[in-house]
């Protein structure tokens, strides 16, 4: 009879583990970002880190009012899985290209950024945009992005910003920090 016990309390806590695991698939994450990132776009081909632990310990203490019991472990295992390339075929709207790191550094050789910015503007876009990984909720209705828009020397924007899912259209309700070039 106990053994009983054990195996069912054994199995109980398996499966109270496995639906927080953080398992965000591949069209939650891409659903998101071809929402943030308008058509006609070039996006940097890798994932930008998103941050350490800290940083969603101080989103979520800033604006707890977002997040609920169980939210922060779940956005703790997603940090681990931040990095990587950004999969082409995932990305959706009109015109949206990728550029790799090493031609954006290619681009940017030297100390004249002027001079690399006017090659840019030939070349490619208006701009580039880096993205992290979107961090969600553990209902999935609440995200945390980093999300940066390179366009010049004394041109740019970029910051980590609170999004809440509406009917599924993503808003962004909070700017947690910001940049302005």
């Amino acid at each position: 009879m106990k053994y009983i016990l054990l195996f069912t309390a054994l199995l109980f806590v398996s499966i109270a583990h496995s639906q927080t695991t953080a398992k965000i698939t591949d069209e939650e994450i891409y659903s998101f970002i071809n929402q943030q990132i308008p058509d006609s776009s070039l996006i940097e081909n890798r994932f930008r880190e998103f941050g350490d632990t800290d940083n969603i310990v101080s989103i979520m203490g800033r604006f707890p009012e977002y997040f609920r019991d169980g939210d922060k472990e779940f956005m703790f295992q997603q940090i681990s899985n931040q990095t990587g390339k950004i999969k082409k075929r995932l990305i959706t709207g009109n015109a949206k290209k990728l550029i790799s790191k090493s031609k954006i550094r290619w681009i940017f050789r030297g100390r004249d950024f002027d001079r690399s910015w006017n090659r840019f503007y030939k070349k490619k876009a208006k701009g580039f945009y880096r993205v992290s990984k979107p961090i969600f909720s553990t209902d999935r209705n609440i995200a945390i992005f980093y999300i940066g828009f390179h366009c010049g020397s004394l041109c740019g924007k970029g910051g980590k910003f609170i999004y809440k899912k509406k009917k599924d259209v993503w808003e962004r309700v909070e700017i947690s920090y910001m940049w302005v070039s």
